[in-house]
């Protein structure tokens, strides 16, 4: 069909009119004189340079004729002996080819430059090192003025919510930031999986602008994406914010999709390695301890050794060792330079612990009934989780005290954390058994009434430059008085 018309054209009239015979000559002639290894390219490319010399001008037969004169002119002057032009360069200027190609050029250019990026993501083993450049590298490819990364926590405890803490963003000076599954752009993503591509951030009822309005800044597009490990389960979430060039688009969101994957890959690598080195320092301290237990240690210095290293065994703020006292059915521990000593049948987690050869693990003690609060208020303290485990000796068969300890560091104390106590523990046992147990220590001492509650008498870790300091989980009225 020709110029919108009806009438079809005759085809002898169409070749002499577009001169298209000369257009088949032209191409025959380049393709024969420089040899491609692909004419089908080399033809579209050919086709592309002439597009983009043209510009704006209409096509008129006479083109056709002047492609194929330039060729043969071109051959006189660049062919070897054998007629074959060698050094020609073929290649389709920028901006030719339609959109589409124009945009599929942009989108390979940006996953070479991902993959290229993906070796240093990858041998970044620190979390905070590797955090940092995956923010560099999704900032740089997607055009994007800030990047953040969330990493999933588990429950603070049994049933609780699954929460999202901020790894890392551009402004180092950010608090610490905890947002719940289900909550905001990011816990949207996380609790759903389903990448967000917001275009106006102030017209989604998900977006929550107290930050913007508290550091000045004006959050205008989001893109956000799960992060997913080897088992597909979500644990974390990539946002970007604020594109220079506009919107986020879908090829946006194909490039967060395979830097998500990266991330996984790496926050994985990391958290192993901090794994390791977190198991290693625990194993140090471990070993240190067992051989101090060994050391002809009285049962005051006992006491002293595991109530100031256990809590870098265990890796927790505060430890409390309680010593049980057959002969008199009561339990005591060591305070500063006092001994606070209270019945066996006392209520409270230390007491049960101890009478019934029990494992006590409460992940949040405000939830707990056994809890009293007032000991925290009273020191300006907060109590998040307790384990209490007994020590034992013959076999499990007599229980020579307990050890509490207070607030694990990261979340709640572990299955993992009982067993290896549950191994130290053991050997600690058979060595206080040993021990003249029959008296409590020569100090001053605080009474405890029957009907008082104690547990969670605590020192923090002598890193923190703190030597002792209370850390009653539950409070208990008593008096003092001179051994």
């Amino acid at each position: 069909m020709s110029g919108g018309n009806s009438d079809p054209e005759d085809a002898s009239a169409f070749l002499g009119r577009t001169n298209f015979k000369s257009i088949v000559e032209w191409l025959t002639a380049e393709a024969i004189l420089n040899r491609p290894e692909d004419p089908m390219t080399y033809v579209r490319d050919l086709c592309d340079m002439k597009l983009c010399e043209r510009g704006a001008e209409a096509y008129h037969a006479d083109h056709a004729t002047k492609y194929a004169k330039s060729c043969y002119e071109e051959a006189s002057t660049l062919a070897d002996e054998d007629g074959r032009i060698y050094g020609k360069v073929v290649r389709a200027p920028k901006g030719v080819g339609g959109v589409k190609a124009e945009q599929m050029r942009i989108k390979v250019e940006r996953l070479e430059r991902l993959l290229a990026s993906a070796g240093d993501i990858q041998r970044s083993i620190m979390p905070r090192e590797a955090c940092a450049k995956i923010v560099q590298v999704a900032c740089d490819l997607l055009n994007a003025d800030r990047a953040s990364i969330f990493t999933a926590q588990p429950p603070e405890f049994k049933g609780g919510p699954r929460v999202l803490m901020l790894r890392v963003a551009d402004d180092s000076n950010l608090p610490s930031i905890r947002v719940p599954f289900g909550v905001g752009i990011a816990g949207t993503v996380a609790d759903t999986g389903d990448v967000c591509n917001i275009h106006d951030a102030y017209n989604d009822p998900r977006f929550d602008p107290r930050a913007d309005k508290e550091s000045g800044y004006k959050t205008q597009n989001i893109l956000c994406g799960p992060i997913r490990d080897h088992q597909n389960h979500i644990v974390g979430v990539v946002q970007v914010i604020n594109k220079s060039t506009g919107a986020f688009t879908d090829d946006d969101q194909e490039v967060l999709a395979v830097l998500s994957a990266l991330s996984a890959a790496s926050l994985r690598n990391a958290d192993l390695y901090n794994a390791a080195v977190s198991a290693r320092k625990r194993a140090d301290a471990t070993m240190d301890l067992v051989k101090s237990m060994y050391d002809n240690l009285g049962v005051n210095s006992v006491v002293h050794t595991l109530t100031n290293r256990l809590p870098d065994v265990v890796e927790c703020d505060r430890c409390t060792v309680f010593i049980i006292d057959p002969s008199s059915d009561e339990m005591w521990a060591l305070q500063g330079d006092v001994s606070i000593k209270f019945p066996l049948d006392a209520p409270g987690l230390a007491p049960t612990s101890g009478r019934e050869k029990e494992v006590i693990n409460i992940p949040d003690a405000y939830k707990d009934s056994r809890f009293n609060q007032n000991i925290d208020k009273q020191t300006n303290y907060t109590t998040k989780s307790i384990l209490c485990h007994p020590v034992c000796a013959d076999s499990g068969a007599t229980c020579v005290g307990v050890v509490q300890l207070i607030n694990k560091d990261g979340g709640p104390f572990t299955l993992d954390d009982e067993k290896l106590l549950a191994a130290f523990l053991s050997i600690v046992g058979e060595i206080l058994k040993r021990l003249t147990m029959s008296k409590s220590p020569k100090k001053k001492k605080r009474v405890m009434d029957d009907g008082d509650s104690l547990d969670s008498v605590g020192v923090s870790r002598p890193s923190e430059g703190v030597a002792q300091m209370d850390a009653f989980a539950e409070e208990g009225s008593s008096g003092e008085e001179e051994d």
